[in-house]
């Protein structure tokens, strides 16, 4: 029997612990505070910060510059110069440089734009062996080597926790199947990882499972379940799918024209087919191989005799396998001589479900080349995606489910859905999550994936004709504002929570064209929207995009008095509902939860 003593001395016992870590906190805070006035005061400018109330962290810190030693030229030392600045600052972080590891350091090129050279050094974080959930945090440093700004998605405490889980990975699995909509779940993945807990206040061991199971119409029902891994709550539960003489030769295949999906009046036309691997066999053995030309064509040295050389799409493309759920493949094999240039037709018929796989080599292709051409030692979409086309008629869907790509075939009012925009779209979340900015729930992967789309076709409408002629999802012209703070989320469907984004980034690349010419327009904000991937982790609909746009495009560490694009910028966003920046100074002091400067 439980006595009412012994009651009241465990709730005494509860109030002590209860005390003792709202007084831990409120000493983490005041330190915060301290050192965050201490390293303010370094700057010799105007300085920008905002601040994360319930991690009682530094969130971001911008607007003017820090001269911490480093000179033109000693870029090898930016490393140990993060490192020392956070151990050095250390409360206002949260965490100690132990827990960090150097992901790249990456020059961006914007000498180009008007404005200078920087540089952005960039960690992950993790723990015992465990990497901590979406953290990152970049310093970014001009040419003479003062820090520009920072910006922090670490988590604090992770170095004071316990680590090592309560439950295995067989006990979070079972855990995660009882709150899995679908039935028959297959394990995707698991994974161990130290993440947020909205109820402790603190970072905990997390277990994340990937569960999928057939859904309705072909579309899987797919999610990432976080459970704690000391109590066995559910920390999170959110889709991960994402929806929308020598031997020569030339390939070629029909694929469609334009923007316009593949349709009677848009009927598809012969286009060069780059990057097509072509091999050659002597009997049954490989002999020979070359990828083609952006005009596709290819040469092999000259062997002197008749060889029989397959055309290998599907599988050996470099940059895209396409798999046909339905339609033969797209392939060819024939003889061909030396000395005579011969030509391949791939989808000589133009039928659907070949033009289709030939939509996804090209716009693939197309969105790496354009990475390439704005920055070519930008290598993060240099990998073999994968691309299932010709799905499941009837349901008008395409989706990227952190692996593929995947394309209905066309049914049910919709056209073959492998085409454009909405394959530049699809690709975009892949693109997401590779910068490292994910695809999350406010809207911002949809978005951002449509900026993708938009920039690499210089074209506003998302999905041209998608369910009929005039009949466009989604244009980047529209009016629909910004929903007043970050990750507000405040309307019903969640890629109209991303247009406001989307918007922005197309006004950014109008007001650009207006004031330099569509061409230098276009290249400026190409490069502006590049570098802001490379060079920060910006995950959520917010405002904090606008400002790193600013602080890229700045060129003397000085927010205030203006950046050579910032009026762009700037009248950009405002016109989708974001605060304007430039409506007399630069603001200061905007925090997340609250400002204490």
């Amino acid at each position: 029997m439980v006595t009412p003593s012994c009651l009241i001395l465990a709730f005494t016992a509860m109030l002590s612990e209860s005390g003792d870590a709202l007084r831990h906190r409120s000493e983490r805070e005041a330190s915060a505070r301290a050192t965050f006035d201490d390293f303010v005061a370094q700057f010799d400018g105007e300085t920008s910060t905002r601040y994360d109330e319930e991690k009682a962290a530094v969130r971001e810190i911008y607007g003017a510059r820090f001269d911490v030693g480093l000179l033109a030229g000693q870029e090898s030392n930016l490393e140990w110069m993060c490192r020392s600045l956070v151990d050095a600052y250390s409360p206002m972080f949260g965490f100690s440089a132990d827990s960090l590891t150097l992901r790249k350091v990456k020059p961006l090129a914007l000498s180009a734009l008007g404005t200078s050279n920087k540089t952005a050094v960039i960690f992950e974080q993790s723990v015992g062996g465990l990497p901590v959930q979406g953290a990152s945090l970049t310093f970014l440093f001009n040419e003479a080597g003062a820090l520009l700004s920072v910006s922090n998605h670490c988590l604090p405490m992770v170095e004071e926790i316990e680590i090592l889980p309560s439950m295995n990975d067989e006990q979070a699995i079972d855990t995660a199947r009882a709150v899995f909509p679908g039935r028959a779940a297959r394990v995707r993945s698991v994974d161990c990882c130290l993440v947020w807990s909205e109820a402790k206040r603190a970072p905990v061991t997390a277990w994340v499972i990937e569960l999928r199971s057939p859904g309705p119409d072909g579309v899987p029902v797919q999610e990432k379940i976080t459970v704690d891994a000391q109590d066995g709550s559910i920390l999170d539960q959110r889709s991960t799918i994402h929806f929308f003489s020598d031997t020569t030769g030339r390939v070629l295949g029909r694929g469609t024209p334009g923007l316009e999906p593949d349709v009677a009046t848009n009927p598809p036309v012969l286009v060069p087919m780059e990057g097509v691997h072509v091999e050659l066999f002597f009997g049954f053995f490989p002999f020979a191989e070359a990828l083609t030309d952006e005009q596709g064509m290819f040469t092999i040295p000259s062997t002197g005799v008749s060889l029989e050389a397959t055309v290998d799409f599907d599988v050996s493309s470099p940059l895209v396998r396409v798999i046909p759920a339905s339609g033969d493949p797209v392939a060819s094999t024939r003889t061909v001589n030396p000395g005579v240039v011969e030509e391949w037709n791939l989808n000589g018929a133009g039928l659907r479900r070949k033009t289709s796989q030939i939509n996804v080599h090209q716009a693939a292709t197309k969105f790496v080349k354009w990475i390439h051409s704005i920055d070519p030692t930008d290598d993060t979409m240099d990998f073999q995606q994968l691309a299932r086309v010709n799905r499941t008629a009837s349901t008008c869907m395409a989706f990227f489910d952190g692996t593929a790509t995947n394309y209905d075939d066309a049914g049910g009012g919709c056209v073959n859905l492998a085409y454009s925009s909405v394959i530049a779209h699809e690709i975009g979340h892949w693109a997401n999550v590779r910068y490292g900015s994910g695809n999350g729930p406010d809207g911002f992967g949809e978005g951002n994936a449509d900026v993708f789309a938009n920039y690499l076709y210089d074209d506003p409408v998302i999905g041209r004709s998608f369910c009929g002629p005039t009949c466009n999802p989604r244009t980047a012209t529209t009016n629909r504002q910004y929903c007043g703070s970050c990750a507000a989320g405040c309307y019903s469907i969640i890629h109209w929570n991303g247009e406001p984004h989307m918007a922005s980034f197309w006004n950014m690349r109008e007001r650009l064209n207006e004031n330099y010419g569509n061409t230098l327009g276009d290249r400026k904000a190409d490069t502006l929207f590049l570098a802001w991937m490379n060079a920060y982790d910006d995950s959520q609909v917010c405002d904090i995009v606008r400002d790193h746009l600013l602080v890229l495009d700045d060129d003397d560490g000085q927010l205030w008095n203006g950046t050579p694009h910032g009026l762009e910028i700037d009248n950009a966003f405002s016109e989708q509902g974001y605060p304007s920046r430039y409506n007399g100074s630069f603001p200061r002091d905007r925090g997340i939860g609250k400002s204490w400067r």
